[in-house]
């Protein structure tokens, strides 16, 4: 009966873990981020002037689930919807707008009240809290 309550508390504690790590980057991620570092992994045509028009960018993600991104000149530039995977690790965003889909999803790699780092297999971005 030991080996069983052991498992079971390991269980437990890892579930409540998982659902504790996606809650809180769930609230810490709402809100207003401004685009601070861009890098693209691999050189593409029009390289320099992508990570030049990304940077400044805001992104907004609101409770409902819900995002907007707009350009430094406040022009919206797309929008969509955003969740996070269970463990609160990954963000999977879809966008509203199929011919400049900016979606797909990314790992957190670090997310806490003024910084977030997102990396994909294309970039790495680094956003400010607003």
């Amino acid at each position: 009966m030991k080996p069983f309550k052991t498992i079971f508390t390991f269980l437990l504690f890892f579930v409540c873990t998982n659902s504790i790590a996606q809650s809180t980057n769930s609230q810490k991620i709402i809100g207003c981020w401004k685009v601070t570092k861009f890098e693209l992994k691999t050189e593409i045509e029009n390289s320099s002037e992508i990570i030049k028009d990304a940077i400044n960018n805001e992104v907004c993600f609101d409770a409902k689930g819900n995002f907007i991104t707009t350009n430094a000149e406040d022009k919206t530039i797309g929008n969509g919807t955003f969740n996070l995977s269970e463990d609160g690790k990954t963000i999977f965003q879809k966008s509203n707008d199929e011919i400049n889909d900016i979606g797909g999803n990314a790992e957190i790699e670090l997310l806490n009240e003024k910084t977030i780092i997102l990396k994909s297999d294309y970039f790495t971005m680094s956003f400010e809290k607003k």
